[in-house]
C-alpha cells in the first residue's frame, strides 16, 4: 500500500468516527428529550389525578361531618368519625404534593408557575382556604369525640367551601396543569422534529462529507485501475511482440547457422571419405566434432525459446529406441575415443521393435546426457544402459529405464538441486576447462516431462554420475505419418568404395548454396545415383517438366527466382504427383509448424539441415525404390 493510499484511508476513518460520535450523540439527546418529557408527563398525570381526587375528597369530607353532626347512633357516629379522620389525612397528602410542599410535589410542579400562584397568591391563597376547609373538619371531628357538636359555623365553613370554593378551584388546577401539559408535548413534538430533522441533516452531511469522496476516490481508483490495465495490457502486447520478434530472430537464426554446418559438416564428412593421412584425419575430426557442437547447441537455443514461448512440442512417430540410442552412441564414439574413453551400450532385448516416440527430442535429450558425461569425465567411460521395467496391459504401455553412467568428477551436493535449472552448471570452475552453456540438462529435463516421463540425477559422488530417465511408451504396429527424417549418423562416416548405380533414373538436387549442392550431389553419386542440379525453384519447374529420367527431388525451401514451396505446387499442378514425384525438402527450418507447412505444400518428406550423408541417402533408396515399384 503506497503512503497516499494509507494517508487516504486514515482521513475517511476518521471521518467516519467523528460522523458516527455526532450521530450517537443526536440520538442520546434525542432519547433524553424524550424520557425527560415522559418522565414528566407522568408527573403531570399524577397531579391531574391527585387535583381531581380533591374534589371527591372535599365532598366526602362535607358529607362525613355532617352526617356526624345529625347521627347520634354510636356505631354509626364511630364508622363516620373513622372515614372522616382518614378522608382528612388524603386530603391534606394530596394537598401538601399539589401546593409543592414535598420532594415529590416539587419535582412534578416544576415550571407550573401558574399553580403555584393560585395556591399562594396574596389576595386570595388557595393553599389557607384548603387548610381552613381541613382545620374546620377536624373542628367537627375533634368536637364529636365528646359527643358535643355546638359549633355550626364549622359546618358552614364546610359546606360551602366544600361546594364552591374547593371543587371550582381544582377544576381550574386540572385544567391548567392539562393545558399546560399538552404544551410541554406540542414543545416536546417540536424539539423531536428538530432532532429528527438534525440527524437527517446530518446524514445528508456525512454523505457528502465522508460518501462523495469516498465515491470519487473509488471512481478514481477505478480510473487508475482501467488506466494501470490498459499500461498492463499494452505491456503485454509489447511483451508479446518482443517475444515474436525474438521467436523470428532465433528461428531465422537458426536457419542462418543451419546453413553453414550443413556445409561444415558435410565437406568434413565428404573429406573423411577420401584419402587423408592419419594427421589430415584427425584435423578433419576436429571440424566434424565442432560442427556437431554448433548444431547441438543451436537446437537448444531453440528448444529454449519453444519452452518459453509455450511451443514445445512432442511429434509422436514411430521409431526405433534401440537404432536411436545405438546412434547417438555411435555419432559421440569419435569424441569420446579423442579423451581416450570408452563409450557403450546396453540395451535390454524387450525393447527390441517400433515405439512411440519422437525421435528427434529423445535423441537430443541422449546427445546432451552423453555429451555432458564425456566432457566431464578425464578417465574410465561412459556406459549406456536401457533396460526394460514392467508391462501395462491397461494402458498398452511398456516402462523403460534409460541409465547414463560415468565415471567422471561427480556433481556437489549443493549443486545437485540446481543442474537442472537454466544456465547452471554442476562445477563453476570448471567452466573454462569444459565450457557450455548450461542448457543441456534444463532442456533434456522439460523434454523428458513434455513426454511424461522423468529425468533425475540417480547418484552422484567424486567416482562418477548416474543419470535416470523413465518413460512410458506405447508400442507402434506401423509406420504413422511422415516424420523428420534424422540428420544424424551413427558415427562419422568411413571411406567407402563407389556403389553401383542403382537405377537409371536420375535424381535432381535444388539449393542456391553452391557448397550444399556440391555435398547433397557427392553423397548420391557415391552411393551411386546419377544427380542433375538446379540454382533455384523455376529451374526445378523446368527440368521435372522436361526430363521424365527425374525419378525423384530434394527441394531447398528458401531459394531467390522461385522459393521450393511455390515450385512444389508448380510441379504438382502439372501433374506430378507424390508417387510420380517424391519431393523431399531440404530445409533449415526446424519447428514443427513449419513440418505441416510443408507437407500441405506437397513434399513428401523433410530433411533438416545439416543433412547427414546416411539420411539423404536412406530417403533417396526409400523413395526410388518406390517409384520403381509404382
Amino acid at each position: 500500500m503506497t503512503k497516499n493510499a494509507r494517508a487516504l484511508r486514515s482521513l475517511f476513518r476518521r471521518r467516519y468516527i467523528i460522523g458516527l460520535l455526532l450521530l450517537a450523540g443526536l440520538a442520546c439527546a434525542s432519547l433524553y428529550v424524550n424520557y425527560n418529557q415522559t418522565s414528566r408527563q407522568t408527573g403531570r398525570a399524577e397531579l391531574i389525578n391527585l387535583a381531581s381526587s380533591q374534589k371527591s375528597l372535599s365532598q366526602r369530607i362535607s358529607f362525613f361531618a355532617n352526617a356526624l353532626a345529625t347521627t347520634s347512633a354510636p356505631s354509626d357516629r364511630a364508622t363516620l368519625k373513622a372515614e372522616l379522620s382518614e378522608t382528612i389525612k388524603q386530603m391534606r397528602r394530596a394537598h401538601n404534593i399539589l401546593s409543592g410542599q414535598t420532594e415529590i410535589s416539587q419535582k412534578a410542579r416544576k415550571k407550573l408557575k401558574t399553580v403555584h400562584d393560585i395556591y399562594f397568591n396574596e389576595y386570595a391563597p388557595f393553599d389557607e382556604e384548603v387548610k381552613a376547609f381541613l382545620l374546620s373538619a377536624e373542628a367537627v371531628l375533634a368536637a364529636n369525640e365528646t359527643d358535643q357538636y355546638e359549633n355550626a359555623a364549622d359546618l358552614t365553613a364546610i359546606n360551602l367551601l366544600g361546594i364552591h370554593t374547593i371543587m371550582q378551584t381544582h377544576d381550574v388546577i386540572t385544567r391548567i396543569i392539562a393545558y399546560e401539559t399538552e404544551e410541554e408535548i406540542a414543545q416536546a413534538k417540536l424539539i423531536q422534529t428538530i432532532f429528527t430533522a438534525l440527524i437527517l441533516l446530518f446524514l445528508l452531511l456525512e454523505s457528502i462529507w465522508i460518501f462523495e469522496p469516498m465515491g470519487q476516490r473509488i471512481e478514481e481508483s477505478i480510473r487508475q485501475a482501467e488506466q494501470s490495465e490498459e499500461i498492463a495490457q499494452a505491456a503485454a502486447n509489447r511483451a508479446q511482440i518482443a517475444s515474436e520478434a525474438k521467436s523470428n530472430f532465433l528461428r531465422v537464426m537458426s536457419h542462418e547457422m543451419r546453413t553453414p554446418l550443413n556445409a561444415v559438416i558435410g565437406m568434413s564428412e565428404l573429406l573423411k571419405g577420401s584419402s587423408l593421412d592419419l594427421k589430415q584425419r584427425g584435423y578433419v575430426g576436429h571440424i566434424w566434432s565442432a560442427g556437431q557442437h554448433m548444431l547441438s547447441l543451436a537446437n537448444d537455443i531453440l528448444t529454449i525459446n519453444q519452452d518459453a514461448a509455450g511451443k514445445l512440442k512432442i511429434e509422436l512417430g514411430s521409431g526405433d529406441l534401440t537404432k536411436e540410442i545405438n546412434n547417438v552412441v555411435g555419432m559421440l564414439q569419435p569424441k569420446a575415443l579423442e579423451s581416450c574413453l570408452t563409450l557403450s551400450a546396453q540395451i535390454d532385448e524387450k525393447l527390441d521393435g517400433l515405439f512411440e516416440i519422437d525421435a528427434q527430442r529423445l535423441r537430443q535429450v541422449m546427445i546432451n546426457l552423453i555429451g555432458n558425461a564425456i566432457k566431464f569425465t578425464e578417465r574410465g567411460g561412459i556406459k549406456v544402459i536401457a533396460q526394460h521395467a514392467y508391462d501395462d496391459a491397461a494402458q498398452n504401455t511398456i516402462g523403460v529405464e534409460i541409465r547414463v553412467i560415468d565415471t567422471g568428477v561427480g556433481i556437489a551436493p549443493e549443486k545437485q538441486q540446481i543442474i537442472f535449472e537454466e544456465f547452471e552448471q554442476a562445477h563453476d570452475f570448471h567452466e573454462r576447462s569444459y565450457g557450455g552453456a548450461g542448457l543441456g540438462l534444463s532442456i533434456s529435463k522439460k523434454i523428458i516431462s513434455a513426454m511424461n516421463g522423468d529425468l533425475s540425477l540417480e547418484k552422484s559422488s567424486p567416482q562418477g554420475s548416474t543419470f535416470f530417465i523413465k518413460l512410458a511408451l506405447k508400442r507402434a504396429e506401423r509406420i504413422g505419418a511422415p516424420q523428420f527424417c534424422a540428420p544424424t549418423p551413427k558415427s562419422a562416416p568411413k571411406e567407402q568404395a563407389p556403389v553401383k548405380k542403382t537405377s537409371q533414373r536420375k535424381i535432381l538436387v535444388v539449393d542456391d548454396n553452391a557448397a550444399n549442392r556440391l555435398i547433397a550431389s557427392a553423397f548420391l553419386k557415391k552411393a551411386g545415383y546419377e544427380v542433375e542440379l538446379a540454382e533455384n525453384g523455376q529451374e526445378a519447374v523446368d527440368t521435372c517438366t522436361r526430363d521424365s529420367a527425374i525419378a525423384m527431388t530434394f527441394m531447398d525451401v528458401e531459394m531467390p527466382v522461385m522459393d521450393g514451396i511455390t515450385a512444389t505446387r508448380a510441379i504438382r499442378d502439372k501433374g506430378l504427383d507424390e508417387i510420380r514425384m517424391p519431393i523431399i525438402a531440404l530445409t533449415a527450418h526446424v519447428l514443427a509448424e513449419d513440418n505441416d507447412k510443408l507437407l500441405e505444400a506437397g513434399f513428401v518428406e523433410v530433411l533438416r539441415k545439416p543433412v547427414s550423408e546416411q539420411s539423404i541417402v536412406a530417403c533417396a533408396r526409400k523413395f526410388t525404390q518406390r517409384a520403381a515399384a509404382a
